[in-house]
């Protein structure tokens, strides 16, 4: 399993539950050297369903946001190597209403980096990497359904995750490998974002 956004909040937390369930093999993404050698060892401190189980966590820092570098990354990877490829990155900009805070097309283009891109970047990169009946989990937001006030340019990036779920799903699925695409889409969780561990 490959996790994006793996060293904080939704990522590590799906790494934490992947360990608990005997995955033997976890590789974390994130940015910050310092949050990934924390979470490698929470990762591996979890308590496993047989003490006969072993586990592999390795941590690789990469800013998801920079094409070039996950695809830098991904050539350290075995073709057909990952069976599980899970995108959490998605940091908010915080734009308020596009149109009252006179904000521009740059400005969402930003939030579109640091949400949409930074999902898609590792997935296209990770093309000759999945393995066959494998899966890929994007994870977009509750508003994409509940825009609120404020909240613009994210509403509109979970919506483009949640549309490029319904297109790779055909295109992976179809394409001799049988991937599974998902989308997660959480409503309000408590991560680190909001001051609370995840």
């Amino acid at each position: 399993m490959m996790i994006f956004g793996g060293s904080s909040g939704i990522g590590l937390a799906t790494a934490k539950e992947a360990a608990r369930q005997g995955t033997a093999k976890i590789w974390i993404v994130g940015r910050s050297v310092q949050k990934l050698a924390t979470a490698k060892k929470e990762i591996e401190a979890v308590e496993r369903a047989s003490e006969y189980d072993k586990i592999i966590v390795t941590a690789a820092s990469c800013d998801t946001s920079d094409e070039e570098k996950v695809k830098e990354l991904m050539t350290t990877i075995p073709d057909g190597s990952i069976d599980h490829l899970v995108t959490t990155p998605g940091g908010s900009m915080r734009l308020g209403n596009l149109v009252a805070n006179k904000r521009s097309c740059e400005d969402v283009k930003k939030q579109f980096d640091l949400k949409y891109f930074a999902q898609l970047s590792p997935i296209l990169a990770a093309t000759a990497k999945m393995r066959e009946n494998g899966s890929i989990t994007m994870t977009s937001g509750i508003l994409s359904r509940r825009t609120g006030r404020g909240n613009d340019a994210l509403a509109v990036s979970n919506a483009a995750i949640e549309t490029t779920v319904r297109c790779l799903a055909n295109d992976y699925g179809f394409d001799g490998k049988h991937v599974r695409v998902n989308c997660l889409s959480p409503g309000m969780t408590l991560t680190g974002v909001y001051g609370d561990s995840a």
